[in-house]
Order: C-alpha cells, then structure tokens, then sequence
C-alpha cells in the first residue's frame, strides 16, 4: 500500500530541508571567506629542501635539541638506522636547483599579485578551488599574450597550498602545482622578514 502523507507534513519538511541547504550554503561561503583571509597579505617564496622541512617539523613539534647536545639535520637525514628518523628524498628537486625569490602578495579575496627575484609584478585573480584539513586547492587566473601578438587568453593553473599553523597561527605554507611530476619540487612561502635557513654549529 502506498503511503500517503498530509500537505502539512509536505510542507514542513520541504521548509526544513531548504533551510539545512541555506545553512550549508552560509557555512561554505564563511568558510572560504575565513580562509581567504588567512592568505591575504605578501609572502615570500623559496624553494623547498629536505632540510629545510626536517627543520621546520624540528621546530613545529618542539623537538629542537639543545645547543649542548644538538644533533645536525645532515645527521637526522644520513643516521644510522633509526627507525624514526625522516626518510630524504633520493634527488634534488627542479626547483632546487635555482636560487630565486617568489612574491605572492594577496591583494583582495579575488585579485593577486606575483613576481620574481623582484621584476615588475604581473596581476592575476585566484580563487578558492576546495579545502581541506591541511590546506586549500586555489585556481590563478592570467592573461597570456598569444604567439601571434593579436589578443590576449586566459591561462588558468591549480595550486595546493599544505598550511604550516603554529598555536593557531598560519606561519607557511607549501606550494605545489596540481598535476605537476613530483621531480619538480615546491615553494615554501612565509611572510616577509622570517627566516627559515638552516642553521649549524
């Protein structure tokens, strides 16, 4: 027998359901409105190495050594056997091999600002593609001048950004390209005046 329901009851969860849709939709856009702001601002990229995040985990998780007994992060990377001690990457990444500067500057929660070891800044709008946990997926958009110098297209690219927090805190973040090999590496980004080298005894 078919059930049958009153236009009562019909209505009333029609009503509830459009309103748990408005609730989802008002969270997703605050969300993406939170998250835009932690971004928004300059940052400086450089290119990422092993030791560079074995210092930065070091740090993240208070496992700094003390200067009377502080083992160097070549140690860490090279020991002998630990079962714990992070695993290195067997090559140098792409990107490793240059020695350049990246400036990413949120201007707004739609437009970008990018440039290189200091050349002029090229303008682009990024947006946020997903989010996750760890981090966010953004989609940059430019505008690319064609071979033949006759109109401009637009050249869009997906970049994951794995958030470095500390006590709350986006200190970093690390770039990489969405569906790029893995050989070539990823960009660090911190805000300008932090220093992230390595340091030794």
């Amino acid at each position: 027998m078919a059930l049958s329901y009153s236009p009562h009851w019909l209505m009333t969860m029609k009503s509830l359901l459009l309103l748990f849709v408005s609730m989802l939709l008002i969270s997703s856009v605050g969300c993406q409105q939170r998250s835009a702001s932690i971004l928004l601002g300059r940052w400086v990229g450089r290119p990422d190495s092993a030791a560079l995040r074995l210092q930065r985990e070091a740090k993240k998780y208070g496992e700094v050594p003390s200067d009377n007994a502080r083992t160097t992060l070549s140690e860490v990377a090279v020991g002998s056997g630990s079962a714990t001690r992070p695993s290195a990457p067997s090559q140098v990444t792409d990107w490793e091999n240059y020695d350049v500067t990246v400036l990413f500057d949120f201007v707004s929660s739609d437009r970008l600002e990018m440039s290189l070891d200091g050349e002029q800044p090229r303008s682009g709008h990024w947006k946020i593609v997903s989010t996750s946990p760890v981090g966010y997926i953004i989609e940059v958009q430019t505008e690319q001048e064609s071979a033949s110098g006759e109109g401009a297209s637009v050249l869009r690219r997906q970049f994951e950004l794995l958030l470095d927090e500390r006590g709350g805190t986006c200190v970093g973040f690390l770039l990489t390209e969405v569906g790029a090999d893995r050989q070539q590496g990823a960009l660090y980004f911190q805000r300008p005046g932090k220093s992230i080298s390595v340091q030794s005894d």
